[in-house]
């Protein structure tokens, strides 16, 4: 038995026969032409660009649903029609006199080695989507079935060097439940494919090729991040009935999507979701949540070409607040830098870009960008209950010239006669040290706090979160960040305004118990998470949080974690 660690990109578990493929390499052969012959071969990429263009049309209309996916086909078929593309293409066959065959491939080839070669995870996807169009126009011209033609069962799990969008829906299918990948990233457009399938997927694992053979038993833990190869017989069953109450919790779940919470210490506890892509708030709003306690927009900017508009955004912004209607919809504007970069924006180089220009720093260190954000928002702002939140804040000086700039800006939409929502709330993200500890001050002056506990730990502990070796160093329930957090929730309280927390600790039913008796009432949380953390506050008890209040939590980490366990076993 083997047991490999690398990085889950789509949670789940899946078990089954390792099944190795080793992508078939195209062989195009060089077939010499005559000049007469030329106009002949771009007819035959007129045909064949148009036979892709409508199977890819087809995909577009099959995933409308889910716009996520449709997207993805949507920059496929701009390559299609790209009209430079067909450009190079016929001049590589009028200078060299080759037939179409290679010079799609040399073409495809030239731009997908480029950007392979840039290091980057945006243009590393491009390569993929450039390879993916080529090999699919090429298996039309050599007359080969491709991928299509490998059949699998629901027993196969398949290990790649590398796959394609279109390759991940042919697995899907096929009924297959997994699959394994050398390469790829959370934002990823195999990862967004895997997810919308409810595939697991793992990625990452250090010479796997040389540690698996076919048919091996493997089980793919997505939620650990893990292959177990040719697991021990005790391993596996627990694993086959983890599974099956795995599928049988998803069932139970869904029958809690209607029931009201009971109140906790005669408070309401609100439930809020988390949202990173707009394409969310369809499966969101299927679950029934108090509302969108964080909207990331910064994802608006990963894989793209280009800077979303002002009319995009207020596009997404208006059709999420209508589709809440009533309920709250909290969108932090931009927090990219740290990890999140997008490959349309030019960033200075930073030694530490965690400690660098992020956040509410960088919109204000960029005002066309910020601006171009505030207007969107504002003016979806009177199609529901919109909320803005300024992530990255230091104290009440960073706050004080954000709300400045947003209320320059509102003057300016209302002078050119558009209808704003004059009162829309300003609040922040409580995610440095220095906000928590400011947060009385910031109380006075802002309408709502929400707490970010995943950098607010980060920061506090001096621990980088994304550090597989200093894993046993970020701990949520450490004194010091409930010291912070209890700091906040006393601030908010005192002045009587909102708080939530909105961090991946408000996405772990054991530590809802824990956040409520340090004085929060509302929990912004992770799709995936959402009927779980649901789960526990219809189980809380009102004694299970008066221990919690009644015990020292700023003692030691060791301490907290036994109470914690106590009170959700």
């Amino acid at each position: 038995m083997k047991v490999l660690k690398g990085i889950s990109v789509a949670p789940g578990i899946a078990i089954g026969k390792a099944k190795i493929i080793k992508q078939k390499r195209l062989e195009i052969k060089k077939r010499d032409i005559e000049k007469q012959q030329v106009q002949e071969e771009i007819n035959k990429l007129e045909r064949v660009l148009e036979e892709v263009i409508k199977d890819t049309d087809n995909l577009i209309d099959e995933y409308s649903v889910n716009k996520a996916n449709q997207e993805i086909f949507d920059s496929h078929k701009m390559i299609l029609q790209d009209p430079e593309m067909k450009e190079e293409v016929v001049k590589l066959m009028h200078e060299n006199l080759i037939g179409l065959e290679q010079a799609i491939h040399q073409h495809f080839s030239k731009v997908a080695a480029y950007f392979e070669s840039l290091d980057n995870d945006f243009f590393a996807q491009k390569a993929i989507d450039y390879t993916d169009v080529s090999h699919r126009i090429l298996n039309i011209l050599i007359g080969r079935k491709g991928f299509k033609q490998n059949r699998f069962n629901r027993e196969d799990i398949p290990i790649f060097y590398t796959t394609t969008p279109s390759q991940i829906i042919h697995l899907a299918r096929e009924g297959v439940k997994g699959f394994y990948l050398e390469k790829g990233s959370e934002t990823s457009h195999n990862a967004i494919i895997a997810r919308s399938f409810d595939l697991t997927c793992i990625v990452g694992i250090p010479d796997l090729f040389t540690q698996i053979e076919n048919n091996d038993l493997i089980i793919l833990d997505g939620d650990q991040g893990k292959i177990i190869i040719n697991p021990e017989p005790e391993i596996l069953k627990q694993y086959r009935e983890k599974l099956t109450k795995l599928n049988k919790h998803k069932e139970d779940l869904l029958s809690l999507i209607e029931v009201t919470p009971n109140k906790i210490l005669d408070k309401r506890i609100n439930l809020q979701i988390n949202i990173e892509v707009p394409e969310e708030i369809v499966h969101t709003a299927t679950l029934a949540p108090d509302g969108i306690g964080l909207f990331r927009t910064e994802f608006l900017f990963m894989d793209k070409d280009t800077l979303p508009t002002e009319e995009e955004q207020f596009k997404i912004y208006k059709d999420m607040a209508e589709k809440m209607g009533n309920k709250p919809v909290i969108i932090r504007t931009f927090d990219l830098g740290g990890d999140k970069f997008s490959n349309i924006v030019t960033y200075a180089k930073e030694e530490n870009p965690f400690l660098g220009n992020r956040g509410l720093r960088f919109s204000l260190s960029h005002p066309n960008i910020f601006r171009t954000q505030i207007n969107a928002i504002l003016r979806a702002s009177i199609y529901g209950k919109i909320k803005i939140m300024f992530p990255m804040v230091m104290g009440v000086s960073d706050y004080r010239k954000a709300k400045t700039f947003v209320k320059k800006v509102m003057s300016n939409l209302i002078n050119k006669g558009y209808e704003v929502d004059e009162n829309i709330e300003i609040g922040v993200m409580i995610e440095i040290p220095s906000a928590a500890i400011c947060s009385e001050q910031l109380a006075q002056e802002v309408d709502f706090f929400s707490i970010g506990t995943n950098d607010l730990i980060q920061y506090t502990l001096s621990v980088d979160r994304t550090n597989e070796m200093l894993s046993d160093y970020y701990i949520p329930h450490h004194p010091a960040v409930l010291n912070l957090i209890k700091i906040t929730a006393d601030s908010a309280n005192k002045y009587n305004i909102p708080i939530s927390v909105c961090g991946a600790m408000a996405s772990v039913p054991k530590y809802i118990p824990l956040l409520i008796a340090l004085g929060i009432s509302t929990f912004s949380i992770a799709p995936s998470a959402y009927l779980d953390v649901k789960k526990r506050v219809l189980d809380l008890q009102d004694k299970d949080v008066i221990e919690l209040q009644n015990f020292n939590l700023f003692t030691d980490s060791d301490s907290i974690e036994k109470i914690i366990r106590k009170v959700t076993p």
